[in-house]
């Protein structure tokens, strides 16, 4: 869906995927992920700029969780919110 529509979906999430993957996973996500990976590092019209980490030996659901998570996330939408948002009455 993704490479067949890219011109079109490129612009809306180009940024926005961030996917992790432990190269052990228990239901072989990690190629399929892997392919994902291939065609996100070609991808052009727009260019990929999110990621797409491998973590050797990581199990199913590896990825970042809690307070790194969060500053990933705090840091995404600081990048990308529209000029004038509104980023401090929401933090905690």
């Amino acid at each position: 869906m993704l490479e067949a529509n890219w011109a079109t979906l490129g612009l809306t999430v180009a940024h926005k995927l961030h996917v992790y993957v432990g190269d052990m996973d228990l239901y072989f996500l990690n190629d399929a992920v892997e392919k994902l990976g291939e065609f996100l590092r070609k991808a052009d019209t727009p260019a990929f700029t999110g990621e797409v980490v491998f973590r050797r030996r990581a199990p199913h659901c590896w990825g970042p969780r809690g307070a790194e998570l969060m500053t990933t996330m705090v840091n995404q939408i600081e990048h990308y919110a529209p000029a004038g948002a509104d980023l401090k009455s929401s933090r905690y």
